[in-house]
């Protein structure tokens, strides 16, 4: 039955068309309208908006009009129009009009209201109709007010006249997807229309079509059907049927229609209309996807996309149809294959970039207007492009860390914001996660090392936060072997200790990163103690004056509660002959008393060190350890019942206590005759008359020299507290009111000898102390150089600071009462310069000399010395003759100075062998005569010093110089470069000769201690102190000068240097000089020493090597070495293997120096020596190998260092043994396997030890690697992974190989397959360059890596957790060097067998969306890619069953 129209609906049916059109012009009749209406007339406050055309123009809803319908409208235009021709002529009038809008407004109010009031004359309506089925949805819509839409109609603009458009009532019932129920428009023809008898009386319903052979009901054929058996079967075959039928019928078979919006090339106008219309929502993607404009591309669709503020997934629609189109004009242009895909992927690029650029260009903008709302945009944009795959991925990856690399801190926080949006896909592969890591590290490092910290906490903190949740999600981004020693600390730092988890985390990969650290940095000691021990020596070895006490009490403190290591370590180096100088007597001494004072037991840890080292060290010799020491105790202080006690033990163990006795009195004497002012006594007298000079003092113990010592200090304290007695009443003894010490020059240089003599600095230091009460400059001149001289000892002691103070302080209250001294100064000032923290007392004391100076110039009158003196002087003695005439002047001309200067020189020479005295003295004036004119004088002297040196020889040589370096004629420093040898290349060889000559005499100049026939001599002490000071602060210069000779000369091969130079590596301050800088410049003299091994040919050569070995306390005898060992015939190669052995076996901390230099100038010079046999250098290296193997049994890794300063080359053939080693160890077939799992702990251990020497001598390497050696061990990885095979029907169970299986039980054999695969990573971790440097090995790294993920993904290796992370940190190393196109190629090799995480994570590949995508050819299978760029929404302006451009039909997809 059709439904009737309700009454006051807009929307007409087919029953109530004419009724209600009737009805709607009767009631526009009806309303009286003004004769003439102004159609152009705008009301002021008409506010028409384009975006809402059906708003009338006579009002505004809120006036009380509602806007009509579509219906309506046109409706009312229409009426409208025969309104307005029925007017006559006031239609026609266009001017002003007659009723105004405001008068016709309140008419048509008027009306409105008469209407409601006045009656109805139509009578009352009917009841309404019940609403019809399926309406109650819509029973509440409000329905429009049609008599105030009729009014607005009227008096408004006449609205435009548009198609009339049928829209289905608002109440009307409705299915699914707003369908309307039962709603047919009115048109004529419809049964419904037609009013037939059975319409009338049954009414009108839709009757469904029974086909022909269906005449009545099924029922009956079927009953009977179902009362057989196969009724059922039927029934289902036929609903089967039916479902095949429907489903072809409904299946997508039209081909696909899609294709992307063309691009037309529009008007500036238009294009910016589209675009707007693009960026309102409310215009529908299909209605502009007709045509977009074309030029819109790049960074101009992007900048327009920001401009316009398109909405994001509009502008990544606009951004697919470009793509679209520009993939497709790759194929129009005539581009297929490879060409084609090379195209969109060069396009996909520069697209990239775009992004890239643009991204860049907004973020270079931060605090511009609107700067946030354009970042917000852009990072939206950009993370939108990204999830639909419209980028490329490793190129914007790339980009994006690299930005972030290179921006500033201020930057940092922008960067993070856009790093974070991708981070998770940024942490899933090795590749971007470790930049990632290492980009992180390295900005939180320069953030904590700003100068301002405080600006960029919040960024430290976040960088902080980051790493952490880095070190949780991957924490393999942080395995980081090329940059791990200068991230570790930084990375600790990000670490939450209170978080188990974190910390765990932390030190599994500190645990992974020092598997690549190289074994030189890392040492893996047995000895816990060993590292401590090194340092502790290391301190020790830098004691001097400003020798830092208070480091070494920390480091012994450290060491726990027992100090017995650093104790032994402590006596070890006092008590060494490899290391020089009396001052480690007292550091030891001090230090031991420190601890001490702490309640440490100190005796007992002084027992064992002399019963452990006691004879080795030749301290005890035959003796019992324990009774040597009672026999070299000190009995100051002991109370006589301990002295008896002792003197009974001595006796019992065979020491005669009278003969200690004998040698006290004895020593006494011979001190009291020599000094007997200050000590003879009638006991003393009747002892010895033996000069102290003649008494050896090392016959003496330590307990004669200690009673000797304090014996002398008891006596010079009594002595001078008697003669301040005695003389109490002379003012020369009185200097500021104290006591005034009468000790002469000679006393006070005598009782210095003995005391340095017996080595007791103590005792000395307070004998100076007493002694500096002197009022004579010269005495207290010696006190200065007795303080310089023993500058080290004293600080040892803790004195030297007390005793420069003091004699400062007495040198004024001297120069208080007479005139000072230069020479008392200049002593002081020498001593001052070396003592730290003394810059102030310094600079006074250069004050006081230069006052000094100018105080001695002024006092003579200025007047010139004669220029008219005869040429030759006077015979007269010239000494006299000098000083007058350098008394009668202030100046001279520079001839006179050469003629004086030429007498002197004269003089100075032939008197220099029979008197010390006229020598000094003629040297002084030498002195004088420099004062006068300082660069002529030195000139002069440099000239004659070639004639000097070679007329005077060497035995007279030092009694000429000494003198002229005491008085500062002429210092070592001018004479030693003076001395150089010539380099220029073109000098005759007789000038270089006669150089060379020279260079050696001032070498032993330096290093004799000829000159003054008597210690006692001022002078000669003070030419020590400059010998010794010289050689301390020069002593690298002199040896390089000494190598250098020695190479020179095995060109010149001169007997008489080559035996100079003999004399002088016989000379022990040479030897002291060599032990002393081999301590503290061990680089530098390796250096000299590589250089002089390699021209070894020299006896020169030969006499250093065997100082070497006479201090390292050796003297070999070939030919007893032979005898001894009867494995070799050639007697030389027998030697050279011994001396190998002894060296290594000497290796310890303290002789580690020396051992490198024997080694050194064993080794480096083997192929070059003329001594040596072709076939030495192999049997050296296999003895050395021998030994460094049993070290590394033995669990040391001093070696190490020992090796390291060998040539590279004998380092490479050390190197080699072991790697020939490890791989022939290494089993490869089944009997293999079965020998090494019987024999395992012999083949294992020795393997681990050859690669314990093969970690050492990696840095031998060559830069390009061994190129032999990466074949062999992949082939062995592949051999032991091919011994595990995949058994059972789905192939995924594993399994021993059968083969295999019968030679033992299976974890035995699993067990030694660990080990071996373990031994060859730890190999190629070593040789890791060897893959990584050049593309010609591309093809072996890839076959490691296709290995190295076998191991990762076999179930057999899973419960080796070890070692799958060993392989897969080797694995995330090799990738990380690895070409892209060998990291592809893998990629696609291991995608289709496996998809591990972690091989995932290696090489970088993700599944995306359609990866897994198959398209199936005549049963074969091939990938089916996904197109991006043409995943389109609404691609077209026309719907259509298969309009997407991945075809329906592909997917056998039904319509809807």
């Amino acid at each position: 039955m059709e439904p009737q129209q309700h009454p006051s609906s807009a929307y007409p049916s087919r029953a109530s068309s004419h009724g209600s059109a009737q009805s709607q012009s009767l009631h526009l009749n009806a309303v009286e309208r003004p004769d003439v209406i102004d159609l152009t007339f705008e009301p002021a406050n008409a506010d028409i908006d384009e975006a809402s055309p059906l708003v009338p123009a006579i009002g505004r809803p809120d006036d009380g009009a509602l806007a009509p319908d579509n219906h309506l409208k046109s409706e009312l235009a229409r009426k409208g129009s025969d309104i307005t021709t029925s007017g006559g002529s006031h239609s026609a009038s266009r001017g002003k009009p007659e009723v105004r809008f405001e008068e016709t407004r309140a008419q048509v109010a008027e009306e409105n209201i008469s209407s409601k009031d006045a009656p109805d004359d139509r009578g009352p309506s009917p009841p309404p109709l019940p609403s019809r089925p399926g309406s109650h949805a819509q029973r509440n819509i409000p329905q429009p007010n049609r008599e105030a839409a009729t009014q607005g109609s009227e008096l408004g603009k006449e609205p435009p006249v548009k198609p009339y458009v049928l829209i289905p009532p608002l109440i009307a019932p409705r299915f699914p997807k707003d369908r309307t129920v039962d709603f047919f428009p009115w048109s004529g023809d419809h049964p419904e229309d037609v009013l037939s008898e059975q319409v009338t009386k049954q009414g009108f319903y839709d009757k469904s079509q029974v086909s022909q052979n269906e005449t009545n009901t099924a029922s009956t054929a079927l009953r009977q059907t179902f009362k057989h058996k196969s009724g059922l079967q039927t029934l289902s075959s036929l609903f089967v049927s039916i479902y095949e039928q429907r489903q072809a019928h409904g299946r997508v078979t039209a081909p696909s229609t899609f294709k992307p919006p063309p691009r037309v090339t529009l008007t500036d106008t238009k294009r910016e209309a589209w675009l707007r219309d693009l960026a309102n929502p409310s215009v529908p993607l299909r209605r502009l996807s007709r045509t977009i404009p074309h030029g819109i591309r790049g960074k101009v669709l992007l900048e327009q996309c920001l401009g316009k503020n398109i909405p994001t997934a509009r502008a990544v629609w606009l951004a697919k149809c470009v793509g679209a189109n520009e993939m497709r004009a790759f194929k129009r242009k005539g581009a297929s294959g490879a060409f084609a895909l090379g195209g969109e992927v060069k396009w996909v690029r520069d697209w990239t970039v775009f992004v890239e650029q643009f991204l860049e260009g907004v973020i270079s903008i931060c605090g511009e207007k609107d700067w946030k709302s354009k970042m917000n945009y852009t990072a939206r944009l950009s993370s939108h492009l990204f999830a639909e795959h419209l980028l490329d991925k490793d190129h914007y990856f790339g980009w994006l860390l690299t930005s972030f690399t290179a921006s500033s801190l201020d930057k940092v926080p922008i960067w993070l914001l856009v790093l974070q949006i991708f981070w998770e896909e940024l942490i899933q592969s090795r590749k971007n996660g470790r930049r990632l890591a290492e980009s992180l590290l390295e900005k939180l490092l320069a953030a904590t090392h700003y100068d301002e910290k405080e600006l960029f906490t919040p960024i430290v903190q976040r960088l902080s936060h980051l790493v952490a949740r880095l070190m949780v999600a991957r924490p393999s981004n942080f395995v980081l072997p090329k940059r791990w020693s200068k991230y570790e600390t930084i990375l600790h730092s990000c670490v939450d200790r209170g978080n188990s988890i974190a910390a765990a985390l932390y030190a599994k990969v500190t645990k992974r990163n020092l598997r690549f650290v190289d074994a030189r940095s890392r040492r893996q000691d047995t000895d816990v103690g060993t590292s401590s021990r090194s340092r502790l020596i290391e301190l020790l070895d830098s004691a001097g004056v400003c020798f830092n006490i208070t480091e070494v009490d920390s480091l012994i403190s450290n060491s726990g509660q027992d100090h017995r290591l650093p104790i032994l370590t402590l006596l070890d180096w006092m008590s060494s002959s490899y290391r020089e100088g009396v001052f480690r007597v007292f550091v030891a001494v001090r230090i031991l008393r420190k601890l001490s004072e702490i309640g440490t037991d100190i005796n007992g840890h002084i027992l064992d060190f002399l019963a452990r080292s006691g004879k080795a060290k030749g301290l005890c010799k035959d003796d019992d350890c324990d009774i040597r020491l009672l026999a070299e105790l000190s009995l100051q202080g002991l109370p006589t019942h301990v002295l008896n006690l002792r003197r009974m033990l001595l006796k019992e163990a065979g020491f005669n206590p009278e003969h200690e006795a004998r040698s006290i009195a004895h020593a006494k004497g011979a001190i009291a005759h020599q000094l007997p002012k200050l000590f003879l006594t009638p006991e003393c007298e009747a002892a010895s008359r033996e000069p102290w000079t003649e008494i050896s003092v090392s016959r003496f113990s330590r307990t004669v020299l200690s009673e000797i010592c304090h014996w002398i200090q008891q006596q010079v304290r009594n002595y001078t507290s008697m003669s301040h007695l005695e003389e109490s009443s002379s003012t020369e003894q009185k200097i500021s009111g104290g006591e005034a010490s009468s000790v002469t020059a000679h006393e006070f240089n005598t009782l210095r000898s003995i005391l340095e003599s017996c080595q007791d600095l103590s005792i000395l230091a307070d004998v100076l102390r007493i002694t500096m009460s002197s009022n004579d400059p010269s005495i207290l001149a010696s006190i200065a150089d007795t303080l310089n001289m023993n500058l080290g000892s004293l600080a040892a002691v803790g004195a030297i600071n007390e005793l420069f103070h003091g004699l400062v302080e007495r040198e004024r209250a001297v120069s208080r009462q007479m005139p000072p001294e230069a020479f008392l100064l200049t002593s002081i000032l020498e001593v001052g310069s070396r003592i730290p923290g003394q810059d102030e007392v310094v600079r006074r004391l250069r004050q006081d000399l230069g006052r000094c100076q100018q105080l001695k110039a002024t006092t003579a009158a200025w007047s010139p010395i004669s220029d008219h003196m005869p040429d030759v002087l006077p015979n007269t003695d010239i000494r006299e003759e000098v000083e007058r005439i350098l008394a009668s002047g202030t100046s001279m001309e520079k001839h006179t100075l050469t003629r004086l200067f030429e007498a002197l020189l004269t003089k100075l020479k032939s008197v220099s062998k029979h008197s010390e005295e006229e020598t000094s003295n003629l040297a002084n004036l030498l002195s004088r005569l420099r004062q006068f004119d300082l660069s002529c004088f030195d000139e002069l002297m440099l000239a004659s010093l070639d004639r000097l040196i070679g007329d005077a020889g060497p035995p007279c040589l030092s009694n000429i110089i000494a003198p002229l370096v005491n008085s500062g004629s002429i210092s070592l420093l001018t004479l030693f470069q003076s001395s150089a040898m010539y380099r220029e290349s073109n000098v005759e060889d007789s000038a270089i000769q006669a150089k060379l000559r020279a260079t050696v005499e001032f070498l032993l100049l330096v290093m004799s201690e000829r000159y003054g026939a008597s210690q006692t001599n001022q002078a000669a002490y003070h030419w020590r102190l400059k010998q010794r000071r010289f050689v301390d602060d020069h002593a690298l210069e002199l040896l390089t000068t000494f190598v250098k000779i020695i190479e020179k000369n095995i060109e010149l091969k001169d007997a008489a240097i080559e035996a100079k130079l003999n004399n002088l590596l016989q000379s022990p301050p040479f030897i002291s000089m060599l032990r002393i800088l081999i301590v503290q410049s061990t680089a530098a003299v390796q250096r000299c020493f590589a250089s002089i091994s390699r021209k070894s040919g020299s006896e020169a050569f030969l006499e250093l090597d065997h100082k070497m070995d006479q201090i390292l306390g050796e003297d070999y005898n070939p030919k007893s070495d032979a005898e001894e060992s009867p494995v070799h015939d050639d007697m030389h190669e027998v030697a050279l293997e011994l001396q190998i052995i002894r060296i290594m076996r000497q290796l310890d901390d303290l002789t580690l120096p020396f051992c490198q230099m024997k080694l050194q100038l064993l080794l480096n010079g083997i192929t070059l020596s003329v001594i040596h046999t072709e076939g030495s250098q192999s049997i050296l290296i296999s003895s050395l190998y021998r030994s460094i193997s049993s070290a590394v049994a033995d669990g040391s890794s001093i070696w190490v260092d020992a090796v390291s300063v060998l040539d590279n080359e004998v380092v490479s053939q050390i190197r080699e043994q072991a790697e020939a080693q490890i791989m022939s160890s290494i089993p490869t077939n089944k009997t293999a396997l079965a020998a090494d799992i019987d024999d395992h702990d012999m083949n294992r251990t020795a393997a681990l030890h050859s690669l314990s020497i093969l970690a050492a001598t990696a840095y031998s390497i060559p830069q390009q690697g061994v190129a032999e050696l990466g074949p062999n061990i992949i082939e062995n990885i592949e051999g032991l992974l091919q011994s595990v095979s995949r058994q059972g029907a789905n192939g995924d169970q594993p399994s021993i190989d059968g083969n295999l299986s019968i030679l033992s039980d299976g974890k035995q054999l699993l067990g030694a397959i660990y080990f071996w695969v373990d031994v060859l990573l730890r190999v190629v971790i070593i040789h890791r360059g060897t893959f990584q440097r050049t593309k010609v090995r591309t093809f072996d790294q890839a076959r490691l890596l296709i290995a190295l993920c076998s191991i990762l993904v076999s179930e057999y290796f899973e419960d080796d957790s070890d070692l799958t992370d060993t392989a897969l940190d080797v694995a995330s190393c090799l990738v990380d060097d690895l070409p892209d196109e060998a990291r592809i190629q893998c990629m696609k090799y291991l995608k289709e067998r496996s998809y591990d995480s972690r091989l995932r994570y290696l090489f970088g590949y993700q599944e995306g969306p359609g990866d897994r995508l198959k398209l199936s050819q005549r049963g074969k299978f091939r990938p089916y890619p996904l197109r991006h760029w043409e995943i389109l929404p609404e691609p077209t302006p026309v719907v259509g069953d298969n309009d997407t451009s991945l075809s329906l039909t592909l997917f056998e997809a039904r319509k809807a």
